[in-house]
């Protein structure tokens, strides 16, 4: 056993009686069986920290299908039982143990059982959070973005392994309480997906058709909107706003923020995270953009990601920064509106490997355009109604957030001898 290794073990204590440690090349081999381009795309599969195997064509991402890969040459096969790990996300949780026969990306590792250890034990043991800090700093690396835990780094860290009989009543215990935790995690997760539903319905009709319901209205010209307040226009978006393109090397502005569409919240309108272009690893050109522009995801676009930029800094090559001559708020709702991401969708989705909208065809998507004062009420409104969703929504995620925290440490405590599942199942 490493110093590392110790280290970490050291806060577990004492194993109980009959426990061990076992390298994890005495438990596992590395499964080296390669496709070819007759393998069926339909059974791909795809691992994360959320989710664990499934097949990739089920798994959605941010509401949007992940595309399949055109060929499966190179790929790798597993079966069921094997352990999978993607190994640039193990030092997340980016692994576990199939359910399924399958391929999956070659930047997966597969881990074939060799007998000593059940494939569910395992399954709770290596994504619990001292086993995904180990694979972190046996990882290959500078920055996490970067990490790599390799398969023989893998197989020379030391599994707990208590007696097989006990493993399954650890399995059994766990099985037992996750699904009572994951059930209440669920319902929570459905009240915020009906909220979320509710504010978008919200934002669309705010922005699209005022919040007065008296005003008179008059036909639009255009199906994607309809009937609009009489004293509104209909706009092509070149003529209320601009793209401000300004690609920069990104080495002198190390200490900027970076926004990336992943740290944008769909059809809000949020910021969801904060980090430096050092953090973020940027390499390859960014926009250098200010405070007060909106940024604009032109690549997925049906994820309608779109925020107002809350200081001066760099966005990824797959946004765009936008200025307007409407009050920016109102237009940044405008753009989260049903009318205006369904006029996107469609024209993003010829480009089917991987969606996207470029400045022309964004220039001629249709706008709604009231006059200002009008403009500044609205957005006014949504903002303060928006506001109230997200204080419930933040209510349900914490108590998401210590069910989850509840059910990490109970998983925890069973795989270190804490709690002896042998007398509680």
């Amino acid at each position: 056993m490493t110093d590392i290794e110790k280290r970490y073990f050291s806060v577990i204590g004492n194993l109980p009686t009959g426990w061990t440690f076992k390298r994890n090349d005495s438990l596992y081999e590395e499964r080296k069986e390669f496709c070819d381009e007759s393998e069926s795309v339909n059974n791909l599969l795809s691992v994360s920290e959320y989710y664990g195997v499934a097949k990739r064509s089920e798994k959605v991402e941010d509401g949007d299908i992940v595309s399949r890969a055109e060929t499966l040459d190179g790929y790798r096969r597993c079966f069921k039982n094997d352990f999978v790990m993607n190994y640039m996300l193990a030092w997340k949780g980016a692994q576990a143990t199939s359910e399924l026969d399958g391929v999956v990306s070659p930047s997966y590792a597969v881990f074939k059982p060799r007998g000593g250890i059940l494939p569910r034990y395992a399954n709770y043991l290596f994504r619990t959070k001292l086993y995904c800090g180990l694979f972190e700093v046996n990882s290959t690396g500078i920055i996490k973005s970067r990490l790599r835990l390799y398969p023989k780094a893998f197989l020379k860290i030391n599994a707990i392994v208590p007696p097989l009989l006990e493993q399954q009543s650890i399995i059994d215990y766990l099985d037992k309480k996750c699904s009572t935790i994951d059930e209440a995690i669920a319902r929570h997760k459905q009240i915020i997906e009906k909220l979320e539903e509710y504010r978008s319905i919200q934002i669309s009709s705010m922005a699209t058709k005022g919040i007065n319901p008296d005003s008179p209205l008059r036909v639009s010209g255009t199906d994607w909107y309809g009937k609009i307040p009489k004293n509104w226009e209909i706009k092509r978006f070149k003529y209320v706003a601009e793209v401000k393109s300004n690609l920069v090397d990104p080495r002198p502005y190390m200490a900027l923020n970076q926004i990336g569409p992943d740290l944008i919240e769909k059809n809000s309108g949020r910021l969801v995270g904060s980090r430096t272009v050092e953090e973020a690893g940027v390499i390859s050109g960014n926009h250098l953009f200010h405070a007060g522009q909106i940024l604009y995801s032109k690549v997925r676009p049906a994820l309608n990601k779109v925020v107002i930029a809350p200081f001066d800094g760099l966005c990824s090559a797959d946004m765009y920064p936008i200025e307007t001559s409407m009050d920016a708020e109102y237009l940044k709702y405008l753009m989260l509106s049903k009318p205006f991401a369904e006029q996107v969708r469609i024209i993003a989705m010829i480009r089917v490997k991987m969606p996207k909208i470029n400045q022309d065809e964004l220039g001629d998507v249709l706008c709604v355009v009231p006059p200002m004062d009008q403009q500044k009420e609205i957005a006014s409104s949504i903002t303060e109604m928006c506001n109230q969703i997200e204080a419930v929504i933040s209510r349900h995620n914490e108590i998401i957030e210590k069910l989850e925290e509840y059910r990490k440490s109970i998983i925890y405590n069973a795989v270190t001898g804490k709690i002896d599942c042998r007398e509680v199942v």
